[in-house]
């Protein structure tokens, strides 16, 4: 275990909470990165209303506005790193097979269970790497034509 002063409730590795840190925070980059995608395709939604809706809502929304410009591939990206970061989410503590603390999850539905191990961590992470160069090559790819809703996202800051 680490030194921290942040808490008295025991915590995983270093390590561990790290990845766990950076996995949010690459999801948190990409749901912006869509909400921003959104807004320069439509009009009928503003960054309030999307900041505020859970990752399926606006996941949903990529469905009605960037597939149908770009084709499906951010949406089912999208749909994968938000049914993992659930999975990360809603994980439970538990001590794994080697005596690490670490967080322990099940599928959706078969209840099947499984560790968040660092792997899993780590493929979540590289796939929000993906998913920010599809998001990336979807906004260099129809740059034209998307001033007027860049305003809709920058009022707010």
């Amino acid at each position: 275990m680490y030194d921290t002063n942040l808490t008295r409730i025991s915590l995983p590795s270093k390590k561990y909470c790290y990845f766990l840190g950076v996995a949010q925070c690459v999801f948190t980059y990409n749901v912006s990165f869509v909400i921003e995608s959104i807004l320069k395709l439509s009009n009928d939604h503003n960054w309030y209303d999307l900041i505020d809706s859970e990752a399926g809502t606006i996941n949903r929304e990529v469905k009605k506005t960037i597939s149908k410009v770009s084709g499906p591939e951010i949406y089912d990206k999208f749909e994968k790193v938000i049914y993992m970061r659930n999975r990360i989410i809603h994980g439970f503590r538990c001590t794994d097979n080697n005596g690490r603390q670490i967080l322990g999850t099940k599928e959706r539905g078969s209840g099947v269970q499984f560790y968040v191990d660092e792997k899993y961590l780590l493929d979540f992470i590289n796939l929000n790497n993906e998913l920010c160069d599809a998001l990336d090559e979807y906004r260099n790819s129809h740059q034209e034509g998307s001033e007027n809703n860049t305003n809709n996202a920058t009022k707010s800051m």
